[in-house]
């Protein structure tokens, strides 16, 4: 994503230590770039976890599967930034379930009925590293990852494909009609 504040990256590079205390082979992959990346590698670096976070830049649209393919978690840590602005729709988070990557999200990226704290990933308070941390480390210790993607793919389908999204937009239609 973009490197605004809004997206609340900055909370995510706090949660590391934390997690790679738990799980020290952790790595954090940022893919993005923008205006914040010098204070989010000065933190990076002032945290001491350098080695264990990877910052490629940004990636086209169609190499971005790649990137969540590798993952065993995906965090969209928004927030609602100091002018009031917050993200619309987590596309990222949508391609990455299509992926079959649980998710922690916050209430400006999530939905609860789809981020269901069991099977799918976990909705944390946002602007707070600790909660991120718990959800990362609970997500890293599930058993049966391979049967939760499964269930997390399956349910991006139903709610985010093109034939889902369609579906949506003819209920409106009707009943406008």
């Amino acid at each position: 994503g973009r490197f605004v504040e809004k997206k609340g990256f900055i909370y995510l590079i706090e949660a590391m230590p934390a997690i790679i205390k738990k799980f020290p082979n952790a790595k954090l992959l940022i893919v993005g770039d923008g205006e914040l990346r010098e204070l989010y590698q000065d933190k990076i670096s002032s945290l001491g976890i350098s080695k264990s976070v990877i910052m490629p830049g940004a990636a086209p649209f169609l190499k971005r599967n790649i990137y969540y393919n590798l993952s065993d978690v995906f965090v969209m840590p928004s927030t609602k930034d100091s002018k009031g602005n917050m993200d619309a729709s987590p596309v990222a988070m949508m391609d990455a379930m299509c992926c079959g990557i649980p998710v922690v999200a916050t209430k400006y990226s999530g939905d609860p009925s789809i981020v269901d704290g069991v099977n799918t990933g976990f909705i944390v308070k946002d602007k707070d590293s600790g909660e991120i941390a718990k959800a990362v480390i609970k997500i890293l210790g599930w058993k049966n990852q391979s049967k939760k993607k499964v269930i997390i793919r399956k349910l991006a389908e139903n709610n985010f494909s093109v034939r889902a999204v369609a579906k949506k937009y003819i209920k409106i239609y009707e009943n406008f009609i």
